[in-house]
């Protein structure tokens, strides 16, 4: 969701990518912990079946500034590190869409 004519790229990095044991029987995406965060912070989702993730970090205005996962994942619950000790501090959204299910959750990261 780039403004016009405009993309916001920055090296924020997945540091992380871990599978846990057992299926739930919902989808979720959780709050993000520690939150607020400094310099990374961790984002789990949770899938009852195997779907497509799209799962993509936004600044207020909506601009990309991380894309933390994308294709097809197991079922099970998920956990991304997500690095983000270069991004200005403020507000993010983290969306996670899958084909299924959608979520959006604010991520306050503080320098």
């Amino acid at each position: 969701m780039a403004a016009a004519g405009f993309s916001f790229h920055t090296p924020a990095f997945v540091t992380g990518v871990t599978p846990d044991a057992g299926v739930p029987d919902a989808f979720d995406l959780a709050q993000n912990y520690p939150n607020p965060f400094r310099e990374r912070t961790t984002i789990v989702f949770v899938m009852p079946v195997p779907d497509e993730v799209d799962l993509r970090v936004y600044d207020v205005l909506g601009r990309e500034v991380a894309v933390l996962a994308r294709g097809r994942w197991p079922a099970g619950r998920h956990r991304v590190v997500w690095e983000a000790g270069a991004l200005p501090a403020g507000v993010y959204l983290c969306r996670l869409r899958t084909d299924a299910f959608t979520a959006t959750r604010r991520l306050v990261h503080l320098r």
